[in-house]
């Protein structure tokens, strides 16, 4: 049975991710182009129990600053999707691009490249070597799901109103096995209360943004919450407690370590 998901960006502000499958979070764009709500989205899509992935728009700039602006941005944990559209350069940026992240460590699975840009716009050329495709039809049940280039297609964005909507003809452990990301192994119970504290002192994230409505709304409260009634002095966090406070405000949190490693995952940055 299919499964829908979503990608979204800055253009989205406090986006809603529960009753989707997946989420593909725009990070960053050329080798300077930093999402500022990338690590709001990525949080919140976590805490929904939402499959998730990063994408990149390439630019037609050198790939080993692209890469390293990535690298800056997306946790290990989270695969990587690379954009090729309108001013994204040559396709040999892209096989770069891809090697380099791929030597850092990350999982690359799909490639976002509409059929369209393909054939109008690069002329055809061999996609071989490279992921499958992420491709994008709007035209409902007649859209096109035939391979192009000599590579698959695996996702399809069908829609962009009022958001863009996407489609996996799979299931869920299907998708996640494809997306191929790992767990964040570094995350632990005393590193999550570091960066507790840090958050409840006001930490900013990537250095562009105060904290986020969602962190003021809903973790926040939440966090001072179960602080509050925890005999005075202690320095853990009950996750079971931040999980059902969370809950009742309607995030769907699917467990106590998986909430922990969403958060620490988008906040150990502000440890250093």
């Amino acid at each position: 049975m299919p499964i829908e998901g979503v990608d979204v960006s800055n253009h989205q502000a406090l986006f809603d991710f529960r009753g989707w499958q997946f989420a593909i979070i725009k990070s960053s764009e050329g080798n300077t182009f930093r999402d500022f709500r990338f690590t709001q989205h990525l949080t919140a899509a976590r805490a929904a129990g939402l499959i998730v992935a990063a994408y990149h728009y390439q630019r037609n700039v050198d790939a080993r600053s692209q890469a390293d602006l990535i690298r800056s941005m997306v946790p290990l944990s989270v695969p990587v999707i690379i954009d090729v559209e309108d001013g994204s350069g040559p396709l040999s940026i892209t096989h770069d691009l891809i090697k380099i992240l791929r030597d850092y460590g990350y999982s690359v699975p799909l490639l976002y490249l509409p059929r369209w840009y393909w054939r109008d716009h690069l002329k055809s050329p061999s996609l071989a070597g490279l992921p499958p495709l992420w491709a994008s039809d709007y035209r409902g049940a007649s859209a096109d799901w035939s391979d192009y280039g000599g590579n698959r297609v695996l996702l399809r964005q069908y829609t962009s109103t009022p958001f863009d909507k996407n489609r996996y003809l799979g299931t869920r452990e299907e998708f996640a096995d494809l997306l191929g990301g790992k767990d964040d192994d570094e995350v632990t119970p005393a590193q999550m209360d570091q960066l507790i504290e840090k958050l409840l002192w006001g930490a900013r994230f990537d250095g562009d943004m105060n904290l986020s409505q969602w962190l003021k709304d809903i973790l926040l409260p939440a966090l001072l919450e179960v602080r509050d009634n925890q005999r005075e002095g202690t320095t853990e966090i009950d996750y079971d407690k931040l999980a059902d406070k969370l809950k009742e405000k309607g995030v769907n949190v699917p467990s106590p370590d998986e909430y922990a490693k969403a958060v620490v995952a988008e906040l150990k940055k502000e440890g250093n």
